[in-house]
C-alpha cells in the first residue's frame, strides 16, 4: 500500500519536474527570440537610418555638383566680368536646388553655395570664384618671385626648382635624386612641372605647416581648432591670425593662349617673328596705315621689339638714312597689348604660362612682382573694383589710369595679364534642416565653347568647415 502511494506521489511530482525544466527552457527560447527580435529591429533601423544617411550625402553632393555647373555655364558667356564671379553673394550664396514639402507646405530646402578665401577676412568667406592666373604658377615662377612667397627661403626655392626641372645636378640647397632615394621611404625626384599643390609635399623641407599653414581644413577660416595652440591638431601658435600658408597664393594651372579679345579665336599678331607679308593684311583692321607702315619699316631695320609691343610706343629708329618714330600713344596703349605680340615667353604648344592677373590678385601675390612699389600695389587694389571690364579688359589700364608710367609698364608687362582662362570653384552642397554637407574643389578651364574640369577633389572629408547656417546673415564687401 505504501508502495503504491509512493508511485502515485511520484506520478503526482512529474509533471512539476517537467515544468520546472521546460519553462526556463521556454524561458530562454523567449528571451533569445526577443533578442533576435530586437536585434533585427536595431538592424533594420539602422540600416534605414544608412540607407538615409547615405541618400542626404548624394542629395547633398548633386546640389554641389549643381554649383560647379552654374559656375561652368556662368563662365562661358562671363568670364572677362571679374566684377560679377569674384565676389557675388547674390548669385553664389544659399542658392536654392530644390525644396521638399511636407503637407503642401515647404519643409526644407536643398541649397549650395560658392565659396572661396576672403583676403579681407578670416571670419567669414568669399561667395565667389577664384581664377588661377591671380596666383603664382610655381612651375614657372622666377626664383625672385618665389623667394617673395610667405614663408620660403632660399633652401625651399632650389629645392622646388630642383624638383620642377631636368637635369641631375641640385642647386647648392636643392636635392635631386641622391637625396630622395636615401629616404627611408625611397623615391625620384620628378624634373618636371608640378601636376598639383599637394605635391609639394614630397619636396625637399616643404611640410604642411609651410603648405597650407594653419588651415588645414582649407577654409580661410580661423577656426576654434586652429587657434588653441597644441590643446588640438592642427598645432598653431594660438595668436588669434590665421596663417594660411602658400596654399591660397599658388597654383599648377594658369595658362593663357596668345588671342586676341576682340576676336577670341585670332592669334595675336606677333610683329616680331611673323613674316612681312603676313603682318600688313592681318594689322589693317586694327590700325592705320600709318602705325602698319612703322612697324613692318621697323622690321625691315631688325629693330628688337623686346619683351612686350608696349615698346612700340616712344619707339623711334633710322633706317636707310630716314628717322622713324612711333604714332603710337599712350591712348592706343589698349590696342596694342590686345592684338599685338612679340612671341615672348609662349610655348611650343602656343599658350603662355604663369601670367598674374592685375585685376584679381591679391596684395600677397602682386608683391612677388618685385618692381612694382606699395603705391602702385595699392592704386591697383583701389581702381580695380572701380573700373569697367571694357576698361579692365587688357593691362593697358594700368597706364591710362595713371597706376604707373609707360617705362615702368613695359617693365613688368610680361609678368602681368587681364584674364583668366582657368577657374577655381569650391561647392557647399547641403540642406537647411538636415546636418549634412558635400564640399567639392574642382579647377576648370575656358576651351570656348566648352568648359574642361583639370582637377577634381572631394573635400568633405575635412568634415564640416562651414557652418553653413550663417550664410543667409553674412554680407561680404571686398576690395
Amino acid at each position: 500500500m505504501k508502495t503504491k502511494r509512493r508511485i502515485q506521489a511520484k506520478k503526482r511530482k512529474l509533471p512539476q519536474v517537467r515544468m520546472a525544466i521546460i519553462l526556463p527552457i521556454v524561458l530562454v527560447i523567449f528571451a533569445l527570440l526577443s533578442m533576435l527580435v530586437i536585434g533585427f529591429s536595431f538592424a533594420t533601423r539602422a540600416e534605414f537610418t544608412g540607407i538615409s544617411t547615405q541618400e542626404n550625402i548624394m542629395q547633398a553632393r548633386q546640389c554641389a555638383l549643381s554649383g560647379l555647373e552654374s559656375a561652368a555655364m556662368l563662365l562661358m558667356t562671363k568670364a572677362d566680368d571679374f566684377h560679377l564671379w569674384y565676389s557675388n553673394p547674390d548669385l553664389f550664396r544659399d542658392q536654392i536646388v530644390f525644396s521638399e514639402k511636407e503637407n503642401d507646405k515647404e519643409h526644407s530646402s536643398w541649397r549650395y553655395s560658392l565659396v572661396a578665401t576672403n583676403f579681407d577676412s578670416q571670419d567669414v568667406p568669399r561667395f565667389g570664384i577664384t581664377d588661377e592666373a591671380s596666383k603664382v604658377n610655381i612651375n614657372v615662377a622666377s626664383r625672385d618671385q618665389l623667394l617673395r612667397l610667405p614663408g620660403m627661403n632660399s633652401q625651399l626655392v632650389d629645392a622646388l626648382m630642383d624638383w620642377r626641372e631636368p637635369g641631375d645636378k641640385p642647386r647648392a640647397n636643392g636635392a635631386k635624386d641622391e637625396y630622395y632615394m636615401s629616404l627611408a621611404q625611397p623615391y625620384r625626384c620628378k624634373k618636371a612641372p608640378f601636376s598639383s599643390i599637394d605635391e609639394l609635399l614630397l619636396v625637399k623641407g616643404f611640410s604642411s605647416n609651410i603648405v597650407f599653414g594653419e588651415d588645414m581644413n582649407r577654409n580661410g577660416l580661423l577656426d576654434p581648432s586652429e587657434d588653441d595652440g597644441r590643446k588640438s591638431l592642427p598645432i598653431d601658435n594660438g595668436d588669434g591670425v590665421l596663417n594660411r600658408g602658400l596654399y591660397p597664393y599658388i597654383t599648377v594651372f594658369s595658362r593663357e593662349p596668345e588671342v586676341t579679345d576682340r576676336d577670341p579665336y585670332q592669334p595675336r599678331v606677333n610683329i616680331q617673328q611673323w613674316p612681312i607679308t603676313l603682318i600688313k593684311p592681318m594689322l589693317e583692321k586694327y590700325f592705320s596705315a600709318d602705325v602698319i607702315n612703322f612697324i613692318i619699316a621697323a622690321r625691315l631695320a631688325n629693330v628688337n621689339f623686346g619683351t612686350t609691343p608696349a615698346n612700340l610706343i616712344g619707339l623711334s629708329f633710322k633706317y636707310k638714312d630716314k628717322t622713324y618714330s612711333s604714332p603710337l600713344k599712350v591712348s592706343d596703349l589698349p590696342s596694342v597689348m590686345d592684338v599685338l605680340t612679340t612671341g615672348y615667353h609662349v610655348s611650343s604648344d602656343g599658350f603662355v604660362y604663369g601670367r598674374i592677373n592685375v585685376n584679381t590678385a591679391p596684395r600677397t601675390v602682386l608683391r612677388t612682382i618685385g618692381l612694382l612699389t606699395d603705391k602702385e600695389i595699392d592704386g591697383i587694389l583701389s581702381l580695380r573694383e572701380r573700373l569697367d571690364k571694357d576698361t579692365t579688359k587688357t593691362t593697358a589700364w594700368l597706364v591710362t589710369q595713371n597706376v604707373m608710367g609707360i617705362d615702368k609698364f613695359k617693365k613688368v608687362a610680361t609678368l602681368l595679364t587681364a584674364r583668366s582662362y582657368q577657374f577655381s570653384v569650391e561647392a557647399i552642397g547641403y540642406c537647411d534642416n538636415i546636418d549634412v554637407q558635400q564640399r567639392i574643389q574642382v579647377v576648370m578651364e575656358l576651351r570656348l565653347p566648352k568648359v574642361q574640369y583639370v582637377y577634381y577633389r572631394d573635400l568633405s572629408r575635412f568634415g564640416r568647415a562651414y557652418d553653413v547656417k550663417k550664410f543667409g546673415e553674412t554680407i561680404i564687401v571686398t576690395q
